[in-house]
């Protein structure tokens, strides 16, 4: 059984998405309160879908904060959602990656064929429904996750 790897993960911009829709759903929160009747439903809406976005997005930066890799599968730490390599069938690498001009760790999320029916969410680390998925990758060195994604699933 080989050592497990453990990846760092800092996603600020994420963070920083998170509480500007935040403060835009707050504000507007507000001025749809001030208005008085006649209430515009438009302002109700889009203040409760940016508190909805920035919920998802404060979660998901505090879901992962590491990505810890073994010869079984990949575990998203604090949250402790695992991912095992026996669930997975295939991974799906961008074409792109393969090019000598690409940046270094430009890898967001790689795509999952998952031989599981049911279903997953776990917001910044993975999602899987009905046998497709995807699993998360910015903010952490996705080259170096990528080649040992390579050396343990023997099916990419």
């Amino acid at each position: 059984m080989s050592e497990e790897q453990v990846f760092s993960v800092r996603r600020r911009l994420v963070m920083a998405l998170g509480l500007g829709c935040m403060t835009l759903g707050v504000l507007g929160s507000v001025v749809f309160l001030l208005s008085g009747p006649p209430y515009e439903r438009k302002v109700f809406w889009s203040a409760f879908i940016m508190i909805g976005l920035a919920i998802y997005c404060i979660k998901s930066v505090r879901n992962v904060h590491e990505i810890w890799i073994d010869s079984e599968g990949m575990r998203f730490m604090p949250v402790g959602a695992q991912l095992l390599f026996s669930q997975i069938e295939s991974i799906e690498i961008p074409g792109w990656m393969d090019r000598h001009d690409t940046p270094p760790r430009p890898l967001g999320a790689l795509r999952l064929k998952i031989n599981h029916d049911g279903g997953r969410i776990v917001p910044g680390a993975f999602w899987h429904w009905k046998g497709l998925g995807a699993v998360y990758l910015y903010g952490c060195d996705s080259d170096a996750i990528l080649v040992l994604l390579k050396e343990r699933i023997a099916r990419l």
